[in-house]
């Protein structure tokens, strides 16, 4: 869970990419749980020499809610699911 208070800035998100397959970029979906809608979309993210995967976000990109992010790796035109990943989000 992350609480963004009023006077946050940016939210940074680093993700970890347990799937070791190489992939020269990737693309991250952020879908609201609840509704089911896609409320963020992202592609030519790059991994670090770490297998990580970083971006930041507008403190009011993500409303509160839960979230499903997921990071797809791209490659030859085609599109891999690498990694699912729950965020949860409240705002004071």
């Amino acid at each position: 869970m992350v609480n963004l208070p009023v006077e946050a800035g940016p939210l940074f998100l680093l993700l970890s990419i347990p799937d070791t397959r190489p992939f020269p970029s990737y693309k991250l979906e952020i879908v609201n749980r609840g509704t089911g809608r896609l409320v963020w979309k992202g592609e030519g993210l790059e991994a670090s020499r770490l297998n990580e995967v970083s971006l930041i976000l507008s403190r009011d990109a993500l409303s509160s809610g839960d979230y499903q992010l997921r990071l797809y790796g791209l490659k030859g035109g085609n599109a891999e699911l690498v990694e699912q990943y729950e965020l949860r989000i409240t705002h004071e």
